[in-house]
């Protein structure tokens, strides 16, 4: 479970919408009175508050102390106009401290840098899973799994069709920007490689990016994947049935080569089958 703060109804909708699309699945839970936190957090696990400093800091100060005497490895997330109350942020252990405005990709940088890693079996890192046949999608706990960039989602495609390949920045440009094989998007696709390693790490799944000088891969691991798992001949693996990566143009090579394969299989049972 997520809490956050804001004594505002609309900046703390503003809030919310900035931490759903990082949470991972996990339960958001918005308040503007700050004296339902303590009763919501009996008898329910907070890993992490975003606690509003705008008004009534020393008030809020107070009730982040509460919350971590009730959860000692409750991570506290503060946000506020300026650096005005580090200090007491520092004194109480607080997780961060964001400097307003926030914004998703602040929340996302928090979230992969908390005081209190989030355990195994939190809802963050319940399961995880990779579709391709049809549209790409990703899921983690059994939710699409939202990128603060959309470019993000394709890179992180593109990574899973290569299965394994290292891809130069070059490459991942021309790929993800067909119009323009300049190097105008580099610090872009910088922005949405930071943006997949901090998804993938609130899943537990930091480690599926191989990151080396030259480029960047995807790690190939059976049932976390269906082309990984038909590819790899795994028992029960989901079957192909004509669509790969639909959205995307540049898939088209490893449709056709599935496509190829499906024929082929097909050709040979009908072969297999005349013969009996």
């Amino acid at each position: 479970m997520i809490i956050a703060f804001h004594k505002d109804p609309d900046k703390l909708e503003e809030l919310l919408a900035a931490i759903r699309p990082a949470a991972g699945g996990e339960a958001v839970i918005g308040f503007t009175d700050p004296s339902g936190i303590p009763d919501r957090m009996n008898g329910h696990q907070c890993h992490i508050a975003f606690l509003s400093l705008e008004e009534d800091g020393g008030d809020i100060l107070r009730l982040a102390g509460e919350m971590k005497r009730t959860d000692p490895r409750v991570n506290i997330v503060f946000t506020a106009p300026g650096p005005r109350y580090g200090a007491e942020a520092m004194a109480i252990h607080a997780s961060g401290y964001i400097v307003l405005p926030v914004t998703a990709e602040k929340i996302q940088s928090e979230l992969c840098d908390l005081r209190y890693p989030l355990p195994e079996k939190n809802a963050f890192r319940k399961s995880f899973y990779i579709r391709t046949f049809g549209r790409f999608e990703v899921y983690g706990n059994g939710v699409p799994l939202r990128f603060h960039y959309s470019k993000t989602k394709e890179l992180f495609a593109y990574l899973v069709d290569q299965r394994g390949a290292s891809c130069s920045n070059g490459e991942l440009m021309a790929a993800l920007w067909e119009d323009d094989s300049g190097d105008s998007h580099l610090s872009y696709l910088k922005n949405l490689k930071q943006d997949l390693r901090c998804a993938l790490k609130l899943l537990g799944q930091e480690d599926l990016l191989i990151c080396s000088k030259g480029g960047i891969a995807v790690a190939i691991r059976p049932c976390i994947c269906d082309y990984f798992d038909r590819i790899g001949h795994v028992p029960g693996a989901p079957e192909y049935r004509g669509e790969y990566m639909t959205q995307y143009s540049w898939a088209e090579m490893t449709h056709a080569a599935l496509e190829m394969e499906r024929q082929k299989n097909h050709n040979k049972n009908r072969s297999g089958t005349g013969a009996g």
